[in-house]
């Protein structure tokens, strides 16, 4: 999926599928993620490119090799999980 302006989500974004399924989001300008909401990618083929993120929701990173994503800017005040950085992290003891 490909958006050339703004999107606002107050619900749920989730990529879904399968391996060689397309499992991209392109957001051109910001995606502002309301309280409450959420933003997930939990597999390890899915990407997102978002210009930039407003999150005041819920942000959801993961997979066994991670979820790929790029963002230009990030203000948060919400939270954010990166699953497999905390998991590679407890394994080394940090």
């Amino acid at each position: 999926m490909v958006v050339t302006g703004d999107v606002t989500n107050s619900g749920t974004i989730s990529l879904g599928g399968g391996p060689g399924d397309s499992e991209q989001i392109s957001i051109g300008g910001a995606l502002t993620n309301s309280p409450g909401a959420q933003f997930n990618m939990t597999r390890d083929y899915e990407q997102a490119s978002i210009g930039s993120l407003i999150n005041q929701g819920s942000v959801s990173l993961g997979g066994l090799s991670g979820a790929k994503a790029t963002v230009g800017s990030l203000v948060n005040s919400g939270s954010v999980y990166l699953a497999r950085f905390i998991r590679e992290g407890a394994e080394r003891g940090v």
